[in-house]
């Protein structure tokens, strides 16, 4: 079965990213804060908590420009670099020992504490109801993803799965998005890509020649797009909202 929306042409799959789609970065927010607080401790630091948070802003947005303009990159390396960065907002210097046991303490939160955004495990078996292909698509490690797609008890629901590990290829470049759609059998402009940050998710979606969708969840800042081609077809709160899209609602 196919559903067209409003005069587009069919669509025959959705694809979601995993983190900040089908489960909130507010999940995370304050384990995580334990462990740049543990690492700070680590690193010999009394650190003021309500800094932390800056701390790792800044480190992260200087390792997206040293490591993120690349096409494809680990996110380990990513976000070892922003640990790095971290410690020299604090003017201390990085130790390969405390940076990895702070990398192990991200992952550990990241695949234990997060949760399906409500309506989500549903909103997939509707889908697959409906004929519809399902993917998720996200800019992660395998050690990342395959853990938290198996906690989340999803396999069987999901057509395809790829991680940027795998595909070689880290969103916004669009041969991710490109491969994902060959190995679910459909065409790009017969797709929709649901995803939360404009530069990465709708970008590399619509540069691919899907649909994108943008999930905001209330209570959030509007992410700002930089351009015409980061603005979304669709803007969401839920992850149900996507069948009503399908439904032209």
């Amino acid at each position: 079965m196919h559903y067209i929306i409003n005069n587009m042409p069919q669509i025959d799959a959705v694809f979601f990213d995993l983190a900040g789609t089908l489960f909130s970065l507010r999940d995370i927010r304050d384990p995580f804060g334990v462990v740049l607080y543990e690492l700070a401790i680590d690193a010999g630091l009394e650190p003021d908590s309500k800094n932390l948070a800056a701390a790792y802003r800044q480190g992260l947005g200087e390792a997206f420009l040293e490591i993120g303009s690349e096409p494809f990159y680990l996110h380990r390396d990513l976000f070892s670099q922003a640990l790095v960065g971290f410690l020299k907002y604090f003017g201390a210097s990085p130790n390969k020992e405390i940076i990895d046991k702070a990398l192990e303490g991200q992952r550990m939160v990241t695949v234990g504490k997060t949760s399906l955004r409500p309506g989500s495990k549903e909103t997939l078996v509707k889908l697959k109801d409906m004929g519809i292909k399902v993917g998720v698509v996200s800019n992660i490690d395998d050690d990342y993803f395959d853990e938290i797609l198996n906690r989340f008890e999803i396999d069987n629901l999901i057509d395809v799965s790829l991680s940027s590990e795998t595909a070689k290829s880290c969103k916004p470049d669009k041969q991710i998005f490109v491969m994902a759609c060959s190995m679910a059998n459909v065409n790009p402009q017969n797709a929709i890509f649901v995803g939360d940050t404009p530069s990465a998710d709708v970008y590399g979606a619509k540069k691919a020649g899907m649909k994108a969708a943008l999930i905001v969840e209330e209570g959030s800042r509007r992410p700002r797009p930089a351009n015409d081609e980061q603005i979304p077809d669709w803007e969401i709160s839920t992850i149900p909202n996507v069948l009503e899209l399908l439904e032209g609602k």
